[in-house]
């Protein structure tokens, strides 16, 4: 299969497979320059037609509709690639009911992002929201470090960066136009559960976070990924920050 991914951001590192013939686009030179790479820019139609040349039996789409620019006239190009496109989206743009993310979870009205998603997916193409994504180089333990985190009781949900990329791969070989998908691994977790177990192992000091009532905690609950036989690469967060702490980001 060749596939075009567009947007060279963290999920781009694990998106080469061995059978697959990748075709990698970045706005940067230093990259665009690279064996398997080419130039695009979503905002200079300019960029687009040696894209167009290379005949991609699907694309993934990485970098966030919205404000593109020319967002008409980009979806038409991008569903002209292929029929089979898979745009990677957040849950944060889904509602949560009962404290819930799933599938079939509506959009949050006003969200710029999955709007301009959604018009793509009303003309065919796959929307694949998101958990949170880490990996090499990315640490959630790294977050707690820097501050980022405030409250012990929050729950988090997450999906490694290769698993990601698998299961875009998975929808472009089972592609079923329409679709609006989440994927996570399927564990939320409390920061207070990762923060016991990182100052456990020692690889953090307790950082002391208020442990307060979080009523907008959610629980993204992916299942029609896995009915469909998807499986995870990754599905222990607290195996992969064992190796976390001692890894290396990839390229």
């Amino acid at each position: 299969m060749r596939i075009a991914f567009l947007g060279s951001g963290y999920t781009d590192w694990f998106f080469s497979f061995p059978e697959d013939e990748t075709l990698h686009t970045s706005r940067r030179p230093d990259r665009a320059g690279r064996p398997g790479w080419t130039a695009f820019d979503s905002a200079r139609p300019a960029t687009w037609e040696a894209l167009r040349d290379s005949r991609p039996d699907g694309t993934v789409v990485a970098f966030a509709l919205a404000g593109a620019g020319g967002e008409e006239e980009l979806g038409d190009f991008l569903l002209s690639l292929s029929p089979r496109l898979v745009c990677i989206g957040t849950t944060g743009a889904l509602l949560a009911v009962d404290g819930e993310v799933t599938d079939g979870s509506s959009l949050i009205p006003g969200n710029s992002r999955s709007i301009a998603e959604e018009r793509l997916r009303s003309r065919g193409a796959t929307i694949l929201h998101a958990a949170g994504i880490y990996g090499p180089g990315r640490n959630p333990l790294d977050w707690l470090r820097r501050g980022r985190i405030a409250n012990a009781a929050k729950l988090v949900n997450l999906v490694h960066g290769e698993d990601l990329a698998r299961a875009c791969r998975f929808l472009l070989e089972r592609f079923q136009p329409g679709e609006r998908l989440v994927i996570s691994d399927r564990q939320p977790r409390t920061w207070r559960d990762i923060v016991a177990r990182a100052v456990q192992r020692g690889y953090l000091r307790d950082p002391q976070l208020p442990d307060a009532p979080e009523p907008a905690s959610k629980q993204v609950r992916p299942r029609e990924l896995f009915r469909r036989g998807f499986a995870l690469a990754h599905p222990d967060l607290f195996a992969e920050l064992e190796a976390l702490e001692g890894g290396a980001a990839p390229r």
